[in-house]
């Protein structure tokens, strides 16, 4: 369907542009669909990443476990499986040495130092792999794995905390305030576990989404990285996605939200651009309309046009945004949201 509408949004545009030419002109050849150059680039940074990752499964790339979390993402995002097709073999390595990793606490953020950030990042990616495993072993020790895991996420969330940091996380579980960077990637992750069946108790859904309801900001709208904080395009981005996973999708905030997207899209100066830009359209494609329309169009015309030959993205313009692989993989995430291939994304 997204295919088709890009399809359909190219040749409805070319009459027009053929009209508005000089007569004694020829018509200008029609541009290649953005879909197709998408796709292309896709590919490219698939290769590329691929060519990146190491016997054992894990990404050429510190933190090792979160990089690794994201680049396999970033293959299933795109449609690819374990063992079947191109990539077969690179999602079968990578599945199996986050598995390998799970540490006999659960928390994979003290293994790499990645802390709640990576610990969130590898359960969204073990849980959207599990539904592709076809192998029984291998899919129990996946579980367990995840079980492990999601009990580290719901432990910290119920740790004591003022009232402005209720229901939310911080860089580490026993943290006593909370952000909203951190605790939109672990309801992000709390989420995709819920949806393969794993225990998430509704209350911990609720009082995550009531956190980051707490970080919109009710003047300027959009979302701040904590409560009273000034908003930014990264947080609004988080935000907006995060409230929308955890509730009818239908919130004042995200409303408000849209609007900060579409008179102030991610650009250049936008501090961590391939987190915004993830964000930013993971969000708007759940909104729709004139929002995803502005937001898609700047993020793919910045990606397309800063892609390296090599297939990867350069390191990002901030520095807290950590190396090749991370830009990379969070650059396919974004070219891939019209696909709606990730299961947690499904509206």
């Amino acid at each position: 369907m997204n295919r088709l509408f890009a399809v359909v949004i190219v040749f409805l545009a070319a009459p027009l542009a053929i009209a508005q030419a000089p007569a004694t002109q020829p018509a200008a050849p029609a541009a290649v669909a953005p879909i197709l150059r998408a796709d292309t680039a896709i590919d490219l940074a698939l290769l590329h990443l691929e060519r990146r990752q190491h016997a054992d499964g894990h990404f050429q790339s510190e933190p090792m476990l979160a990089t690794t979390g994201l680049a396999l993402t970033s293959f299933l995002a795109t449609g690819h499986a374990p063992d079947v097709g191109r990539h077969g073999g690179t999602v079968r390595r990578a599945i199996d040495y986050l598995v390998r990793q799970s540490p006999a606490d659960g928390y994979f953020g003290k293994t790499d130092g990645s802390r709640m950030y990576g610990q969130a990042i590898v359960v969204v990616a073990l849980c959207q792999a599990y539904g592709l495993e076809q192998d029984g072993l291998r899919r129990a020790g996946m579980r367990a794995a995840l079980a492990e895991a999601v009990t580290v996420i719901l432990n910290a969330q119920n740790v004591a905390k003022p009232e402005p940091h209720a229901g939310g996380w911080r860089y580490e579980p026993a943290s006593a305030d909370s952000d909203l960077s951190v605790s939109a990637w672990t309801l992000i992750a709390l989420c995709a576990a819920r949806d393969i069946g794993l225990h998430v108790p509704d209350p911990a859904i609720a009082n995550a989404a009531a956190y980051i309801r707490r970080c919109a900001h009710a003047e300027r709208g959009g979302f701040a990285y904590q409560p009273a904080r000034e908003p930014t395009a990264a947080m609004t981005a988080a935000g907006m996605l995060a409230l929308s996973l955890a509730t009818s999708g239908d919130a004042r905030e995200i409303a408000a939200g849209a609007k900060v997207l579409r008179e102030q899209p991610i650009g250049d100066a936008t501090r961590f651009p391939f987190y915004a830009m993830y964000y930013a359209n993971q969000a708007a494609q759940r909104v729709g309309g004139e929002t995803w329309k502005v937001v898609s169009s700047a993020a793919q015309q910045r990606l397309l046009r800063t892609q390296l030959p090599s297939g990867a993205w350069a390191h990002s313009s901030s520095p807290e945004e950590p190396g090749e692989i991370y830009a990379t993989a969070m650059a396919v995430l974004t070219l891939s949201v019209p696909q709606r291939v990730l299961p947690m994304y499904g509206r």
